[in-house]
Protein backbone atom coordinates (compact mmCIF):
# COMPACT_ATOMS: atom_id res chain seq x y z
CA UNK A 1 0.00 0.00 0.00
CA UNK A 2 1.42 3.20 -0.85
CA UNK A 3 0.60 6.69 0.45
CA UNK A 4 1.70 9.74 -1.50
CA UNK A 5 1.84 12.67 0.77
CA UNK A 6 3.04 16.64 -0.09
CA UNK A 7 3.91 19.56 2.21
CA UNK A 8 3.30 22.45 1.21
CA UNK A 9 6.35 24.46 2.48
CA UNK A 10 7.18 27.47 0.18
CA UNK A 11 4.70 26.58 -2.64
CA UNK A 12 1.60 29.42 -3.55
CA UNK A 13 -1.83 28.33 -4.70
CA UNK A 14 -1.02 29.57 -8.42
CA UNK A 15 2.11 27.23 -8.22
CA UNK A 16 0.06 24.40 -6.57
CA UNK A 17 -2.65 24.80 -9.33
CA UNK A 18 0.04 24.80 -12.17
CA UNK A 19 1.91 21.51 -11.21
CA UNK A 20 -1.73 19.87 -10.44
CA UNK A 21 -0.57 17.11 -8.61
CA UNK A 22 -3.81 15.46 -8.18
CA UNK A 23 -4.06 14.58 -11.71
CA UNK A 24 -0.67 13.41 -11.67
CA UNK A 25 -0.97 10.44 -9.65
CA UNK A 26 -3.47 7.19 -9.05
CA UNK A 27 -5.86 7.43 -6.21
CA UNK A 28 -5.82 10.05 -3.80
CA UNK A 29 -3.27 11.93 -2.00
CA UNK A 30 -2.93 13.59 1.30
CA UNK A 31 -1.57 17.46 1.70
CA UNK A 32 0.13 18.42 4.82
CA UNK A 33 -0.56 22.36 4.60
CA UNK A 34 1.19 25.75 5.99
CA UNK A 35 -1.84 27.53 4.85
CA UNK A 36 -5.64 27.26 3.11
CA UNK A 37 -5.39 26.25 -0.90
CA UNK A 38 -8.24 27.22 -3.27
CA UNK A 39 -7.01 24.44 -5.56
CA UNK A 40 -7.37 21.66 -2.75
CA UNK A 41 -10.67 23.01 -1.28
CA UNK A 42 -11.50 22.73 -5.05
CA UNK A 43 -10.65 18.93 -5.05
CA UNK A 44 -11.35 18.06 -1.60
CA UNK A 45 -12.73 14.58 -2.75
CA UNK A 46 -9.97 13.54 -4.07
CA UNK A 47 -7.65 14.46 -1.09
CA UNK A 48 -6.98 14.58 2.69
CA UNK A 49 -5.90 17.86 3.92
CA UNK A 50 -4.38 17.74 7.25
CA UNK A 51 -2.17 20.08 9.03
CA UNK A 52 1.79 21.12 8.79
CA UNK A 53 2.24 23.31 11.56
CA UNK A 54 5.66 25.38 11.61
CA UNK A 55 6.89 24.71 15.63
CA UNK A 56 10.02 26.91 16.56
CA UNK A 57 11.76 26.66 19.67
CA UNK A 58 10.04 28.70 22.22
CA UNK A 59 6.73 28.99 20.61
CA UNK A 60 3.09 27.60 21.97
CA UNK A 61 3.32 24.55 20.17
CA UNK A 62 -0.42 23.99 20.74
CA UNK A 63 -1.62 27.28 20.00
CA UNK A 64 0.50 27.56 16.54
CA UNK A 65 -1.72 24.36 16.12
CA UNK A 66 -5.06 25.66 17.08
CA UNK A 67 -4.32 28.87 14.74
CA UNK A 68 -3.63 27.05 11.37
CA UNK A 69 -6.75 24.00 12.07
CA UNK A 70 -9.06 26.97 12.47
CA UNK A 71 -7.26 28.58 9.07
CA UNK A 72 -8.20 25.52 6.86
CA UNK A 73 -11.84 25.51 5.68
CA UNK A 74 -11.19 21.52 5.93
CA UNK A 75 -8.87 19.21 8.24
CA UNK A 76 -8.75 15.85 8.82
CA UNK A 77 -7.16 14.77 12.50
CA UNK A 78 -3.75 13.96 11.10
CA UNK A 79 -0.84 16.08 11.59
CA UNK A 80 2.64 16.07 10.30
CA UNK A 81 4.55 19.27 11.98
CA UNK A 82 7.43 20.89 9.76
CA UNK A 83 10.68 19.86 10.43
CA UNK A 84 9.26 16.81 11.79
CA UNK A 85 9.13 18.55 15.47
CA UNK A 86 7.41 16.01 18.07
CA UNK A 87 7.90 15.14 22.17
CA UNK A 88 5.99 12.47 23.90
CA UNK A 89 4.34 15.60 25.60
CA UNK A 90 2.86 16.94 22.44
CA UNK A 91 1.65 13.36 21.46
CA UNK A 92 -0.09 13.53 24.79
CA UNK A 93 -2.43 16.24 23.75
CA UNK A 94 -3.10 15.49 20.91
CA UNK A 95 -4.82 12.29 21.29
CA UNK A 96 -6.46 14.36 23.90
CA UNK A 97 -7.39 17.24 21.50
CA UNK A 98 -8.96 14.45 18.93
CA UNK A 99 -6.01 14.49 16.53
CA UNK A 100 -5.63 10.73 15.21
CA UNK A 101 -2.18 10.29 13.76
CA UNK A 102 0.44 11.85 13.58
CA UNK A 103 3.03 11.56 10.33
CA UNK A 104 6.66 12.68 11.18
CA UNK A 105 9.24 9.63 11.83
CA UNK A 106 10.87 8.74 8.94
CA UNK A 107 12.33 5.26 8.27
CA UNK A 108 14.24 4.90 5.81
CA UNK A 109 14.90 1.32 3.70
CA UNK A 110 12.65 -0.47 6.62
CA UNK A 111 11.04 -3.36 5.53
CA UNK A 112 7.18 -3.77 5.48
CA UNK A 113 6.86 -0.43 7.57
CA UNK A 114 3.45 -0.18 9.27
CA UNK A 115 1.68 2.34 10.82
CA UNK A 116 1.68 2.13 15.13
CA UNK A 117 0.38 3.33 18.15
CA UNK A 118 2.81 5.53 20.71
CA UNK A 119 1.70 4.40 24.11
CA UNK A 120 1.23 8.14 24.77
CA UNK A 121 -2.37 7.41 21.91
CA UNK A 122 -1.65 8.78 18.87
CA UNK A 123 -0.69 7.00 15.95
CA UNK A 124 2.22 7.21 13.85
CA UNK A 125 2.44 6.83 10.34
CA UNK A 126 5.94 6.78 9.53
CA UNK A 127 7.58 8.24 6.47
CA UNK A 128 8.97 5.39 4.17
CA UNK A 129 10.52 8.13 1.88
CA UNK A 130 11.33 12.13 2.26
CA UNK A 131 12.85 14.34 -1.49
CA UNK A 132 14.70 16.48 0.65
CA UNK A 133 16.26 14.20 3.15
CA UNK A 134 17.15 11.76 0.50
CA UNK A 135 19.00 14.38 -1.27
CA UNK A 136 20.68 15.47 1.61
CA UNK A 137 21.77 12.31 3.46
CA UNK A 138 24.95 11.93 2.17
CA UNK A 139 25.95 15.61 3.57
CA UNK A 140 24.32 14.98 7.08
CA UNK A 141 25.81 11.34 7.05
CA UNK A 142 29.39 12.32 6.37
CA UNK A 143 30.65 8.56 6.30
CA UNK A 144 27.55 7.57 3.91
CA UNK A 145 27.97 6.36 0.48
CA UNK A 146 24.33 7.33 -0.27
CA UNK A 147 23.15 8.64 -3.41
CA UNK A 148 19.54 9.69 -4.04
CA UNK A 149 16.71 8.77 -5.92
CA UNK A 150 17.52 4.94 -6.20
CA UNK A 151 14.97 2.91 -8.16
CA UNK A 152 15.05 -0.12 -5.02
CA UNK A 153 13.61 2.59 -3.34
CA UNK A 154 10.26 2.40 -5.65
CA UNK A 155 10.48 -1.44 -6.55
CA UNK A 156 9.86 -1.97 -2.58
CA UNK A 157 7.14 0.49 -2.26
CA UNK A 158 5.58 -0.84 -5.49
CA UNK A 159 5.91 -4.41 -4.82
CA UNK A 160 6.34 -4.77 -0.77
CA UNK A 161 3.47 -5.77 1.47
CA UNK A 162 4.28 -2.85 3.85
CA UNK A 163 2.60 0.84 3.95
CA UNK A 164 4.84 3.23 2.03
CA UNK A 165 4.71 6.98 2.92
CA UNK A 166 5.71 9.40 0.72
CA UNK A 167 6.60 12.76 1.08
CA UNK A 168 7.40 15.56 -1.33
CA UNK A 169 7.14 18.86 -1.58
CA UNK A 170 5.81 20.37 -4.71
CA UNK A 171 8.64 22.80 -4.13
CA UNK A 172 10.68 20.46 -4.97
CA UNK A 173 8.98 19.19 -7.48
CA UNK A 174 8.37 22.25 -9.34
CA UNK A 175 12.23 22.68 -9.41
CA UNK A 176 13.57 19.22 -10.00
CA UNK A 177 15.74 19.84 -6.91
CA UNK A 178 18.73 17.77 -7.31
CA UNK A 179 20.47 18.93 -3.80
CA UNK A 180 20.35 21.40 -1.30
CA UNK A 181 22.46 23.66 -3.20
CA UNK A 182 19.67 23.89 -6.31
CA UNK A 183 17.30 24.52 -3.94
CA UNK A 184 18.62 27.41 -2.03
CA UNK A 185 20.03 29.17 -5.10
CA UNK A 186 15.89 29.10 -7.60
CA UNK A 187 13.43 28.55 -4.86
CA UNK A 188 12.54 32.17 -5.18
CA UNK A 189 12.51 32.22 -8.39
CA UNK A 190 9.23 30.60 -9.68
CA UNK A 191 7.32 33.05 -12.04
CA UNK A 192 10.47 34.18 -13.31
CA UNK A 193 10.66 34.13 -17.15
CA UNK A 194 13.05 31.49 -18.32
CA UNK A 195 14.17 27.60 -17.31
CA UNK A 196 14.31 27.17 -13.56
CA UNK A 197 13.67 23.55 -12.98
CA UNK A 198 16.79 21.45 -13.27
CA UNK A 199 17.54 19.57 -17.00
CA UNK A 200 18.76 16.60 -14.75
CA UNK A 201 17.38 13.99 -13.25
CA UNK A 202 16.14 15.01 -9.87
CA UNK A 203 12.93 15.09 -7.74
CA UNK A 204 10.20 15.45 -10.03
CA UNK A 205 12.36 12.46 -11.84
CA UNK A 206 12.12 10.38 -9.45
CA UNK A 207 8.81 11.04 -8.56
CA UNK A 208 7.93 10.86 -12.05
CA UNK A 209 9.09 7.35 -12.29
CA UNK A 210 7.28 6.24 -8.97
CA UNK A 211 4.37 7.26 -10.47
CA UNK A 212 4.83 5.28 -14.14
CA UNK A 213 5.55 2.18 -11.78
CA UNK A 214 2.39 2.18 -9.65
CA UNK A 215 0.59 2.86 -12.94
CA UNK A 216 2.14 0.24 -14.53
CA UNK A 217 1.19 -2.56 -12.12
CA UNK A 218 -2.16 -0.48 -11.17
CA UNK A 219 -1.11 0.26 -7.20
CA UNK A 220 -3.32 3.37 -6.25
CA UNK A 221 -2.41 5.98 -3.54
CA UNK A 222 -5.07 6.06 -0.53
CA UNK A 223 -5.21 8.94 2.04
CA UNK A 224 -3.09 8.48 5.08
CA UNK A 225 -5.63 8.78 7.27
CA UNK A 226 -8.02 6.08 5.50
CA UNK A 227 -5.04 3.91 6.30
CA UNK A 228 -4.03 4.56 9.47
CA UNK A 229 -8.15 3.80 10.15
CA UNK A 230 -7.22 0.20 9.35
CA UNK A 231 -5.49 -0.22 11.68
CA UNK A 232 -7.23 1.12 14.22
CA UNK A 233 -8.13 -1.26 16.79
CA UNK A 234 -5.68 -3.69 15.10
CA UNK A 235 -2.84 -5.06 16.80
CA UNK A 236 0.30 -4.20 14.84
CA UNK A 237 3.58 -6.40 14.52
Amino acid sequence: MICITFDTDWISNEHLEQLNPIDMIPGKATFYCTQPYEYLEKRIEDVEIAIHPRLDWGADWLDEITKLKAALPYSSDGIRPHSCAYSQLLGVHLRNAGYTYISQVTLPNLANPKPYRHPWGIWEAPIFYMDNMDFTLAENWKNSKHTPFQRKIIDTAVHGDGVYVFDFHPIHLMLNTPDRAYYQENRNKLGQAGPIAYSGYGTRSFFEELIGEMKKYDVLSYTVDDTVKLFEGVDVE
